[in-house]
């Protein structure tokens, strides 16, 4: 599976921290520092992903939300997947 780490700017993420946990899959990996608020989903297949992406972009004050880690190590080799 997938596994993705995020960073999300926002001028308030303790604000933006309840909206993020709404989003189901998607949970917090820390405390805010400044005026960003770190999270990680992990996906069934890779391209899954990008739903999360767009709801958490769509979250009211959101300003970036930028891949910070991604893990694709359990998925077959790409000439696997085609076959």
């Amino acid at each position: 599976m997938p596994v993705l780490g995020v960073v999300l700017t926002h001028p308030d993420p303790g604000a933006l921290a309840d909206l993020v946990r709404a989003i189901p899959g998607v949970v917090l990996v820390g405390n805010p520092v400044s005026n960003r608020l770190p999270a990680a989903f992990e996906t069934a297949r890779k391209g899954d992903d990008e739903p999360l992406f767009e709801a958490l972009r769509a979250l009211p004050g959101v300003l970036a939300v930028d891949l910070a880690f991604a893990d694709f190590s359990d998925l077959p080799p790409p000439d696997e997947v085609s076959r």
